[in-house]
């Protein structure tokens, strides 16, 4: 498959099926990471996997956090989290220069859809995921985090697909670009 069909058919994976995935294929994925455009090359990101005791941790907090608005949430959220067979936590170096800042982002995005790629060509689907709950004082706590060197971005799940993605058509560009004569 060529790189324009992996990116016309790549989508957010939302269900996973509970099968292990081979460590070797994520650090393959992760090593290409590092060709993502960054600007200075301060290669901003840190990519760790969550596992055991953290993953425990997390699941117990947010499912506390769920169950203090809704009980049947805290349920369905905890059944469904802890059915994601791999989740790698994100972050971003910290920079006092807000340019760097917003340029460093940009790389991880772009080093994220490195990943959501190269993980896609191996038939292991993906969701980025940065809700707000990664923000929280206790996640970083869980996580070993250093709060005031890294900023928490969010959390790549992901797993072989138990339900195919929704497809939906994507807008023409013409649409969103113009000519600035």
């Amino acid at each position: 498959m060529s790189i324009k069909d992996h990116i016309i058919k790549r989508r957010t994976t939302h269900h996973y099926k509970p099968i292990p995935i081979d460590e070797s294929i994520i650090d393959e994925a992760l090593a290409l990471v590092v060709h993502a455009p960054n600007h200075h090359l301060t290669f901003p990101y840190h990519f760790y996997k969550v596992k055991g005791q953290v993953r425990d941790n997390l699941l117990a907090y947010a499912y506390d956090s769920f169950a203090q608005k809704s009980q049947e949430t805290a349920d369905q959220k905890l059944k469904k989290w802890s059915s994601i067979p791999g989740w790698l936590l994100v972050t971003q170096k910290r920079s006092q220069v807000d340019k760097t800042a917003r340029e460093d982002y940009a790389t991880i995005s772009i080093a994220m859809y490195i990943l959501m790629l190269a993980l896609d060509e191996k038939d292991i689907g993906a969701k980025w995921s940065t809700a707000s709950l990664f923000e929280t004082e206790e996640w970083y706590r869980i996580c070993g985090i250093n709060a005031e060197e890294e900023i928490i971005i969010g959390m790549l799940w992901y797993g072989y697909a138990d339900k195919a993605p929704k497809f939906f058509e994507r807008p023409n560009i013409e649409k969103y670009s113009s000519i600035l004569e």
